[in-house]
């Protein structure tokens, strides 16, 4: 067994770990305050009305509370899983644009760094409903670094 080829891949176990570590805790959240909101237009009225209503009020959420109002209809594991994946995943993207020669220890202070992000704002996150305010500032959040990534590299 040739150790050395897979010291090179070493570096992906903290992202590993970090989606493991957020999905367990992802199963301790469930539906609150803006969540049980946003849970219950489908049953109310139609989500397109709904949204064409909200863009008269807060015009540059549209796209996300679409999203949020079919997400909240799907089983929560849905949500538990693609939360996981975006936190991990700007973990991940954290990584590369530090892009350091000790791939290991960057990998793993970004995922220190995204946890420390998660837990510190723990309160602030729940205090409106987890699911909202994650899709609501995280997963664009993923977005944005995703765009400086794509940049960086590509142009």
């Amino acid at each position: 067994m040739n150790i050395k080829k897979y010291k090179n891949y070493l570096f992906l176990l903290p992202f590993i770990f970090l989606f493991l570590i957020l999905l367990n805790w992802h199963h301790s959240i469930g539906l609150s305050i803006d969540d049980l909101f946003f849970y219950t237009i489908p049953q109310e009225t139609n989500i397109m009305s709904f949204v064409i209503e909200r863009y008269d009020i807060w015009s540059s959420r549209i796209l996300i509370e679409y999203i949020l109002c079919h997400i909240l209809q799907s089983p929560l594991i849905l949500w538990w899983y693609l939360d996981s994946l975006i936190f991990t995943f700007i973990a991940i993207l954290t990584y590369k644009l530090i892009n350091g020669e000790n791939k290991l220890f960057y990998s793993i202070l970004s995922c220190i760094l995204c946890l420390s992000f998660i837990f510190s704002s723990h309160y602030a996150l729940g205090s409106a409903g987890f699911i909202t305010t994650t899709i609501n500032y995280t997963w664009p959040l993923f977005s944005g670094l995703l765009a400086i990534y794509i940049l960086k590299n590509h142009t």
